[in-house]
């Protein structure tokens, strides 16, 4: 979920990030928003969810160990 909103930050929404991942239980994506947010991963703004500088640091410290 980091590294969707990291890579494609404008599909920001939980029906637009559950197409993206292939999840297409929206409530499930939204929860799990809602949990990220708890841990100050992201910030919601209506239905619009953007990365946190934690949440930036955590999807690039993800995507180098793929690399």
């Amino acid at each position: 979920m980091l590294g969707c909103l990291c890579d494609h930050p404008h599909d920001n929404t939980p029906e637009l990030l559950s197409a993206r991942i292939a999840v297409f239980d929206t409530e499930a994506v939204a929860a799990a928003l809602e949990a990220l947010e708890q841990d100050s991963y992201v910030l919601s703004a209506g239905d619009h969810w953007s990365l946190t500088r934690r949440g930036w640091l955590a999807a690039r410290a993800c995507e180098q160990q793929v690399a």
